[in-house]
């Protein structure tokens, strides 16, 4: 089942200097897979996890979970 909210970090891994996805999951102590799944809308993370994103990418979590929705909008 997809999930309405995704996070969108492509962008916030270029400005952060994480030119992958693996050193967003290493910094954040999870695998891949999961980050995948957060950024795909598979699975939705828990508030700590959005509070750990937030951190890591200097922005607050609302930002993280409205970026892919504003860019929908958009289209």
């Amino acid at each position: 089942m997809l999930m309405e909210n995704t996070i969108n970090t492509d962008n916030l891994k270029k400005a952060r200097g994480l030119r992958t996805s693996a050193s967003v999951a290493k910094a954040l102590g999870i695998s891949k897979q999961q980050l995948w799944n957060y950024e795909n809308g598979k699975s939705e993370p828990p508030v700590a996890m959005l509070v750990r994103l937030s951190n890591l990418y200097g922005v607050p979590a609302q930002e993280l979970i409205n970026q892919n929705n504003t860019a929908e909008a958009s289209n």
